[in-house]
């Protein structure tokens, strides 16, 4: 093969013959990712945790006399980052990732200031975990912040109804934003 020429035209099957050939140019070997994803995800998580740190101790100094939610808290944190991951399989839609949990748990445990900085914080992570995917991203916080902010008490069940309510709409907004100019029939998305 010279430079420059192709070696597998798009759309075509894939003979022995291909196989070989992109063999012996090394396309088929794959990089060891391992050791930047290991330092990506630590990199993100002192990010967090500084932030988070510096946010407690500036705007709310007196969750730090409180070990017992302040321990509650980390661990939702954690359940939900780690569900994400495991939920974030290649056969597995994310779309479907209850996003506004954190911020829906957090609200009826802490306030709603809290909230929405942890809203936007696993928003960024999940963006981070989902291969930088800004749609992730949009979801992420748009539906953790406007699911906070749109409920109104945390003492009645059918509140929670009407919040879901309200992110199903912002999720097929963010969801629709993100498709405009795609030909999303062509992808196989909706077929």
């Amino acid at each position: 093969f010279e430079q420059g020429q192709v070696v597998v035209e798009a759309g075509k099957r894939i003979t022995e013959l291909d196989i070989e050939a992109l063999n012996a140019l090394g396309l088929m070997v794959s990089q060891d990712m391992r050791l930047q994803l290991a330092a990506r995800g630590l990199l993100a998580a002192l990010l967090v945790t500084a932030t988070t740190s510096l946010y407690i101790t500036r705007r709310q100094p007196d969750l730090l006399t409180r070990f017992r939610l302040l321990w509650l808290l980390e661990g939702i944190f954690l359940i939900v980052v780690v569900s994400f991951a495991i939920f974030s399989g290649d056969d597995i839609p994310q779309y479907l990732f209850p996003y506004a949990v954190l911020g829906l748990l957090f609200v009826g445990l802490i306030g709603t200031e809290f909230a929405v900085f942890a809203a936007v914080l696993l928003a960024l992570l999940i963006g981070i975990m989902a291969n930088n995917s800004s749609e992730m991203t949009a979801i992420a916080g748009f539906g953790g912040i406007v699911g906070v902010l749109s409920l109104q008490g945390t003492d009645r069940l059918n509140r929670y109804f009407f919040v879901g309510l309200v992110l199903a709409c912002v999720n097929v907004v963010v969801v629709v934003i993100f498709s405009l100019g795609l030909n999303v029939l062509d992808a196989g998305v909706f077929a």
